[in-house]
Formats: C-alpha cells, structure tokens, sequence
C-alpha cells in the first residue's frame, strides 16, 4: 500500500480489546473476555492479542475467539469458567493444532462449531472436540452459510 493511502495518513480511531468491557444494545449484550490490558506489555504473539467477544441475546450467546492459541484458552478457562458457555462458536485460530484443545471445548461445550471457508477443522473427523457434543459446520461446503 502506497504510503500517501488515506488509510495510513488518517488512521480510523480505534480502541484496544481489554477484558471486562461490556455493553448492551438492544437487547444484546456484548462482552469483551481477552485479552487483559496487561497483556498488551508483555505478550510478543499477535494471535495472542486477539479479541475474544461473547455475545449474549435472550435467543442463544456466540463466542468469537479470534486467533487466540492453547495458552490463552487455558487463562480464559481459568479467569472465567462457566461465562464461556456458548451456543455457537467460531473455533480459535481456525481450528487449527495450536489452538482447540479438547478442555477449551469441553469448557466452553458449544452446541455448533463453525468453521469459515479458511478453516482448518478439528483434525480427523473432529477427534479434539473431546467432550463438546458439538455439531460442526464448515462454511466452505456447498449449500452452507459462509462466513468472512
């Protein structure tokens, strides 16, 4: 990208993800679960910065977990426990090896696991979902929703 591009000269304000934000909009309730502010400091891998969001509304919760890998689904499980229970959730870093771990999704026990057409779904046949009476879907499969 040219360095005059208007998105490099005039940069949209933006703020970080910090655990513990939340609000509520129409009767849909949004909460920020990673990362913590210290994180920021101390954390070298962008992935592990990844904003995870839990979003709440009387007909069933989402989690979205970004790329988040093993370590930070461990802190998440130990920081908040039974909030992460979730109907619906986009796996973290597409469902690759780093990330997924069958206590993450036990912990989280989703009911659907979707996967974007970019995701490398739980190695074989889901054999990592552990416990998580999970249902998967893969958005790069004919007649599928896809997701962006």
């Amino acid at each position: 990208m040219p360095s005059a591009h208007p998105l490099l000269t005039s940069p949209v304000p933006h703020r970080r993800c910090v655990d513990g934000e939340a609000w509520e909009w129409d009767g849909v309730r949004f909460e920020i679960l990673h990362p913590r502010e210290a994180d920021y400091a101390s954390v070298r891998k962008s992935n592990a910065l990844s904003c995870v969001l839990k979003v709440s509304a009387p007909a069933g919760a989402l989690l979205l977990t970004g790329d988040i890998e093993a370590k930070d689904e461990a802190a998440l499980l130990a920081r908040h426990g039974d909030r992460l229970a979730t109907d619906v959730m986009l796996p973290p870093h597409h469902g690759s090896r780093s990330s997924s771990s069958a206590e993450f999704l036990a912990g989280v026990s989703p009911s659907w696991l979707y996967f974007g057409r970019l995701s490398q779904p739980l190695r074989p046949s889901g054999t990592r979902r552990g416990r998580a009476p999970a249902s998967v879907r893969r958005g790069d499969t004919p007649r599928m929703p896809r997701a962006h």
